[in-house]
């Protein structure tokens, strides 16, 4: 049994280009065909992301499913760096996951909401 059914629905995904979901985007790209369509951003890029999230609600006035998949991560070595650049590393990352999916979010709350 499936969770929700989120057939007929369009759906915004951020993440998928690069790292370990690149393989698993591929792989949906593939069985989706031409019910899908890519958009390159730089999440961490204001502009960007501004860009963005001001042109998509008018090319996809249906869309109804934000998932916030996006996401960095820094390789670090609990064995050689020292706990502060750890502690840097870690709240630099969370912070900046954190961001982009508020800002996605509460961008296309409004369109999502209608």
């Amino acid at each position: 049994m499936k969770p929700f059914d989120i057939s007929g629905r369009t759906a915004f995904v951020t993440g998928g280009s690069s790292g370990r979901n690149e393989q698993k985007l591929e792989k949906v790209l593939d069985e989706l065909g031409d019910r899908v369509a890519t958009i390159q951003c730089d999440l961490s890029d204001p502009d960007a992301v501004d860009r963005l999230l001001t042109e998509l609600p008018a090319q996809w006035p249906e869309l109804s499913l934000v998932i916030n998949n996006a996401g960095t991560q820094r390789i670090t070595n609990l064995l050689s760096d020292d706990p502060m650049t750890l502690r840097a590393a870690l709240r630099s990352e969370t912070a900046a996951n954190f961001e982009a999916a508020m800002v996605v979010s509460t961008a296309l709350l409004p369109f999502l909401a209608a």
